[in-house]
């Protein structure tokens, strides 16, 4: 069992959560909830929701987490959910804190893609963190922040973007530079899957480069 702490929260709407200079708001409105308090089992309950998860894969461990129990992902599980809550013309927010503790290669904390349309939050191999949002067919602000993620530090990052917002990225409670002039907005047009904790191409496809740490109280 991990002894550190974590949490990773996806959100839509507009909430208050403090930390460091940062702040968003992160309890209305939200379409998806995994507090992710469960002991035992492959269940991932949608508080918010009927949007519910399915952890897949082995090695993963129930443990404390941020906000009472998280998922220890070990690089080779993740959890796999619909991403329908996602699906409105509004401006959508996206805020997460993990702990990276192991792993190599590009290292997936979020991943939705429907078609061209995506949205990814991931640590590369040489341990930077980028956010990505594609609008197809050819609108995409793809940040590599230059933020080195260090190993057993929490972080916390926030994405804000679409329903025709400017889009404002942050890291650590600091903003990001180099926002687009543009306000990608990516569609939800065909049944989609969201995993967390790995890369899927499609949902017929393989979780790949997963990651390697805790995930707690993932929000939409």
């Amino acid at each position: 069992m991990r002894s550190m702490y974590g949490i990773v929260g996806v959100v839509l709407g507009s909430v208050l959560l403090c930390v460091g200079v940062a702040q968003a708001d992160i309890t209305n409105g939200l379409v998806q909830h995994f507090e992710l308090d469960e002991t035992n089992g492959t269940a991932v309950a949608d508080s918010a929701g009927g949007n519910d998860g399915t952890v897949g894969g082995s090695g993963y461990q129930w443990t404390w987490g941020y906000i009472s129990g998280s998922l220890d992902f070990d690089g080779n599980d993740w959890v796999t959910a619909s991403a329908d809550a996602w699906r409105n013309s509004g401006p959508r927010t996206l805020s997460a804190w993990f702990r990276l503790e192991g792993g190599s290669g590009e290292r997936y904390i979020l991943s939705y893609r429907d078609g061209d349309d995506k949205i990814y939050v991931y640590v590369d191999t040489n341990q930077k963190l980028h956010l990505r949002v594609k609008e197809a067919p050819s609108t995409e602000f793809a940040v590599t922040t230059g933020f080195t993620v260090t190993y057993d530090v929490w972080h916390h990052v926030i994405m804000t973007f679409g329903g025709g917002t400017t889009p404002a990225y942050y890291y650590d409670g600091k903003k990001i530079s180099g926002e687009p002039t543009e306000t990608p907005d990516p569609g939800w047009s065909g049944v989609a899957t969201m995993p967390l904790g790995a890369y899927r191409q499609d949902a017929s496809s393989p979780a790949i480069n997963n990651f390697d740490g805790l995930i707690d109280d993932f929000r939409v």
